[in-house]
C-alpha cells in the first residue's frame, strides 16, 4: 500500500518527535490542497471540520516556531530576512547552480513565492486518487497503480525544487521537538490520522 491509497496517511505525523523544515512544507501543501480558498485559512472558518481546523492549528504552532507568523506572511515570502545573503548563501548557490549570482532580497522573496506557487500547483495534481481504497475490480486497482507509480516519480523528481523552498525556511536547518512546540507554541497534541478515520 502506498502513501495515497491508505486512507490513514497524512503529512502531519511525527514519528521522529522533530519537526523540520522540509516537514513545515509538507504540512502546507497538504493543508492548501484540502483547504485550497486563502479566506478559510482561519481557525473560526474550520471550527466544525476538526480534520482541516487541527492541520490548520499545527501548522501556525509549526510557523511559529520557525519565527513566521502566519500562512499569509509564508506564502508572501515576508519571513525573508532583508539584507541577509549570507544567511542565504546556500539556497543562492542551489538557485543559481554554483554561478556567481547578486541578489537582493526583493529577488529571493521573489524566487522563494514563485517555486511556492508552483509547488502548490502541482500538489493539487499530486493528490489525485488521495484516499482510494477500492475492493474489486482488479484492472481498476491496477490502473490507480500506473498513477500512483507517476505520481512517485513526480514527486522525485521535484527534491531539488524542495530543498530550495526548504533552505528558505531554515538556512540552519533547524529541527524543533514536538515537547517544544505543545509547551511554548501551543501544538495541539492530537492524532491527526484518527481524527481524519472519525470523518471518513
Amino acid at each position: 500500500m502506498t502513501r495515497l491509497n491508505d486512507p490513514t496517511f497524512t503529512m502531519f505525523s511525527f514519528k521522529s518527535g522533530l519537526v523540520s523544515s522540509k516537514d513545515l512544507l509538507n504540512c502546507y501543501l497538504e493543508f492548501v490542497v484540502l483547504v485550497r480558498e486563502s479566506q478559510a485559512w482561519q481557525e473560526e472558518q474550520l471550527a466544525d471540520n476538526p480534520p482541516r481546523l487541527y492541520r490548520l492549528k499545527q501548522l501556525n504552532a509549526i510557523l511559529r516556531a520557525f519565527d513566521i507568523n502566519d500562512l499569509v506572511e509564508f506564502r508572501n515570502g515576508d519571513f525573508i530576512e532583508k539584507d541577509a545573503h549570507d544567511r542565504y548563501e546556500e539556497v543562492i548557490s542551489l538557485i543559481s547552480l554554483g554561478s556567481a549570482c547578486v541578489s537582493i532580497r526583493d529577488d529571493l522573496q521573489a524566487c522563494f513565492c514563485s517555486l511556492l506557487q508552483y509547488r502548490e500547483e502541482i500538489e493539487k495534481g499530486l493528490w489525485f486518487g488521495s484516499g482510494y481504497y477500492h475492493i474489486g475490480s482488479k484492472i481498476l486497482n491496477t490502473t490507480y497503480n500506473h498513477i500512483w507509480q507517476s505520481i512517485a516519480e513526480i514527486r522525485a523528481s521535484l527534491s531539488s525544487i524542495d530543498q530550495i523552498i526548504i533552505g528558505f525556511i531554515s538556512p540552519d536547518k533547524k529541527r524543533i521537538p514536538i515537547e517544544h512546540l505543545v509547551c511554548d507554541f501551543n501544538f495541539p497534541d492530537v492524532d491527526i490520522a484518527s481524527i481524519d478515520m472519525e470523518w471518513l
